[in-house]
């Protein structure tokens, strides 16, 4: 949900953005709704709108038993069925994608795990292809991977892809002005590599940080930093 949200914003306001990166984002819904259901829930939408329509199993984010475990355990995860308002709205997002993903004209790094249950790609691949430009789109899938790639036990490789994505969108000013005078063009390879390595585990830390905190239903999410050797 936290894909579609990020990109229905993207949608709106453009300006200011120089990228965007969005992890098994649910764009559409594919079979999974019916129009039967769909009916149901804008039915329930209206009349009662926080009963629970949909509830997503936990083992279906990760092959990681011990993320599952935490995941479950996690007093800040919302284990309850998602409201019935709270999927109408995300439907109506989705209904828009369509037309609006062509129009994108930033950067744009997608990441998705094949045996994705939650989202299945075969709904939202027909959007992956249309997003934005083909130069500046880039569609990374992983074969196995469940919803939630970066807590997968790959996870390793799959952080290193926007690290990497990151490092090739870096405008070309700032990389010369990190390389500085000749004399210090020596160190840069060094430095370059270091400041890489922190990069990635403040990446790491800050996805793990966001998909096992879940934080969903609570107004302020609370942030903790994670460490990592």
């Amino acid at each position: 949900m936290g894909g579609a949200i990020a990109l229905a914003c993207v949608v709106r306001n453009p300006g200011g953005l120089k990228g965007l990166v969005l992890s098994a984002p649910a764009l559409a819904s594919g079979q999974a709704v019916s129009p039967v259901k769909a009916w149901l829930m804008r039915l329930l939408s209206r009349v009662a709108p926080n009963t629970g329509a949909l509830t997503l199993p936990a083992d279906a984010i990760s092959r990681d038993r011990a993320v599952v475990r935490a995941y479950e355990s996690d007093p800040l995860v919302f284990r309850g069925a998602i409201p019935a308002r709270t999927l109408v709205e995300l439907l109506d997002a989705m209904a828009g994608f369509a037309d609006a993903v062509p129009k994108l004209r930033l950067p744009v790094l997608v990441q998705h795990g094949t045996a994705d249950s939650l989202v299945p790609l075969a709904a939202v691949k027909p959007l992956y292809d249309r997003l934005g430009s083909p130069k500046l789109r880039t569609v990374r899938l992983y074969e196995g991977l469940y919803h939630e790639a970066y807590n997968e036990p790959e996870r390793d490789r799959v952080i290193a892809d926007p690290v990497a994505w990151l490092d090739s969108h870096r405008s070309p000013g700032r990389a010369r002005r990190c390389r500085g005078s000749t004399g210090r063009s020596a160190r840069w390879p060094q430095r370059r590599e270091q400041r890489t390595r922190l990069r990635l585990h403040f990446v790491r830390a800050l996805v793990e940080q966001v998909v096992t905190e879940r934080c969903r239903g609570r107004r302020q999410p609370a942030i903790r930093v994670v460490h990592h050797v």
